[in-house]
């Protein structure tokens, strides 16, 4: 068990590195991603009740755009490794994020010639939570039968957000008082089995209405009325067209 507390670029970096365990670890209002796999590369790792919280931007010019301005909490590049139990609270972007390439990178990317993150399926994601984070789980291109297991996600700006994802599961969870609970773009043969989700739970509108009269002036960033809450979203062809 470790704690790791105000650092100014990152937490845990896992570099070429395969079959570890990263446990019952705590970080605490740190700069860029936090639990990270660098090259694309490793597998069989496992990150199990880890805490990862306030996961801020970089603000020095020594890293690249992407991460100055979307770190993620826990920053998934290989899909084939293990996530149970951990919590994402309050990243200024992603509370957990897999961003899938078509191939690894790094210094570890020559023993790996051939190896694709994008069509490798997801070894475990179980029994994890998000909140408070613009994203609570962002995954982009995933091309290979996955299932997302008795995920939490409330109070972000989008609880689940699948980009150009195909052939996997949700089963069970609570999306609960997020803005967009689930949101799947371009994304197809999916399922959802056995999952709550709540657009405005009764303890969230009782948190908002004591924070009125207390007179907090950031109500409006945990519920922007300007923006409509969201069950679920399924956008039609011309939809993604006209954003892309």
């Amino acid at each position: 068990m470790n704690t790791i507390r105000d650092s100014f670029q990152r937490c845990v970096v896992l570099e070429g590195t395969n079959s570890v365990m990263i446990s019952k670890n705590v970080a605490f209002n740190t700069a860029g991603h936090c639990y990270v796999l660098e090259d694309r590369t490793e597998i069989n790792n496992v990150f199990e009740h880890n805490i990862g919280a306030r996961t801020n931007r970089i603000l020095e010019n020594f890293l690249v755009d992407a991460e100055k301005n979307d770190p993620s909490t826990f920053f998934c590049a290989n899909p084939n490794n293990h996530w149970i139990g951990n919590v994402a609270a309050g990243s200024y972007d992603r509370g957990f994020y897999f961003a899938l390439s078509s191939s690894t990178a790094g210094e570890s990317s020559s023993l790996y010639n051939g190896s694709s993150p994008r069509n490798t399926e997801i070894g475990t994601f179980r029994d994890n939570i998000a909140h408070s984070n613009n994203r609570g789980l962002s995954i982009s291109r995933l091309y290979q039968s996955s299932t997302i297991t008795n995920f939490q996600s409330h109070r972000n700006y989008e609880g689940f957000h699948c980009y150009i994802c195909r052939h996997f599961m949700i089963e069970g969870g609570v999306f609960a008082d997020n803005r967009k609970q689930l949101y799947f773009d371009r994304s197809d043969d999916f399922q959802v089995s056995g999952s709550a989700v709540r657009g405005f739970t009764a303890s969230y509108k009782n948190l908002l209405d004591k924070r009125i009269l207390n007179g907090d002036s950031d109500t409006k960033k945990l519920c922007d009325s300007s923006t409509n809450i969201v069950g679920m979203k399924i956008p039609t062809k011309a939809e993604a067209q006209g954003k892309y």
